[in-house]
């Protein structure tokens, strides 16, 4: 049976700190694994009482039972002129027992209706296989999807062992000793501007929202590269030059750190971009993250406008 609003005493909630708490439970049940309020905290903006929050939460019972994930973002041209509003679906987490009664279809049509009263242009996400499926349930487009290029460092199997003995923070003090030298302070609000393209405002708050992983800003041959290490190192962000030959510029990365023990390098880059060029003149390319979106203005850009890096994303 579906569930409605009128056979149940489900409710919908927008989020807010009051929700943290609840949050750590439910995601402990469903993914089995430990994080603390402030992983919500910090994700979702919660330390500013003035940011907008499309992000709904189930609650049956006065126990969280669901949550659907979405985070404003504001995206402005090459000029810094013109902006647009746009909100990043991410989580979708919902305890076993309400699967398949559209417990879900109520917190995104919960989302949907602020998202609208908030004026947003796109809503979009990056999606696995199930979560681009329920995208295309509500009619959303296809935009153009991410690719992902491995680059080992390490042997796997050493790395494996590393980490069953809880070697992270060893690794990680021996990652940070190796970058250290090319580590770099390029403004990010001067580097990523991308011709005719929207792109993300990196603000000061964006990037407190990503204070729950490590991350190191470094330059090699005039390439900068913004790094993630969690188990792997992943690259969100590249700019590069026409010069830089990436096979050059990657063994020479590998070549620092291949003593770390940290298995491999990843990048996932949108498709067309000149990143994705760049990368798949020496490497081969994987399917990674599927794009999708839905217009929510009359706005005058296309959502093809739109330029991605992998740091837009949640969880990096």
């Amino acid at each position: 049976m579906q569930l409605t609003m009128e056979n149940t005493d489900l409710k919908l909630e927008y989020l807010c700190l009051d929700h943290a708490h609840g949050l750590c439970d439910l995601y402990r049940i469903v993914f089995r694994k430990e994080v603390t309020e402030d992983y919500f905290k910090i994700k979702y903006g919660l330390f500013d009482s003035k940011r907008i929050q499309c992000a709904t939460v189930a609650i049956i019972k006065g126990k969280i039972i669901g949550f659907y994930g979405a985070i404003f973002t504001e995206f402005c041209d090459f000029n810094k002129e013109k902006t647009l509003s746009l909100v990043n679906t991410c989580d979708y987490i919902l305890l076993e027992e309400f699967r398949g009664k559209g417990v879900l279809d109520h917190l995104y049509l919960h989302s949907l209706a602020e998202m609208k009263r908030q004026k947003i242009d796109f809503v979009y996400g990056f999606h696995s296989v199930q979560t681009h499926k329920f995208s295309q349930k509500f009619e959303w487009i296809d935009g153009r999807h991410f690719k992902r290029f491995h680059l080992s460092l390490f042997p796997k199997i050493g790395a494996q062992v590393l980490n069953k003995l809880g070697c992270q923070k060893v690794l990680r003090n021996r990652l940070e000793k190796a970058l250290n030298p090319f580590l770099s302070n390029r403004n990010f609000n001067s580097l990523n501007l991308a011709g005719e393209n929207y792109t993300q405002r990196y603000t000061k708050d964006f990037f407190k929202m990503k204070e729950f992983c490590p991350h190191y800003l470094i330059e090699i041959d005039d390439v900068v590269l913004w790094l993630k290490y969690d188990y792997v190192i992943t690259v969100g962000f590249v700019e590069l030059y026409d010069k830089a030959s990436a096979k050059e510029v990657l063994m020479k990365l590998k070549k620092i750190l291949k003593r770390v023990g940290i298995f491999e390098l990843v990048f996932h880059v949108q498709d067309g971009t000149k990143e994705f060029n760049w990368l798949s003149k020496s490497f081969k390319a994987h399917s990674s993250f599927k794009i999708s979106y839905l217009r929510l203005s009359d706005c005058d850009a296309l959502f093809d406008d739109v330029k991605l890096n992998l740091m837009d994303m949640d969880i990096f």
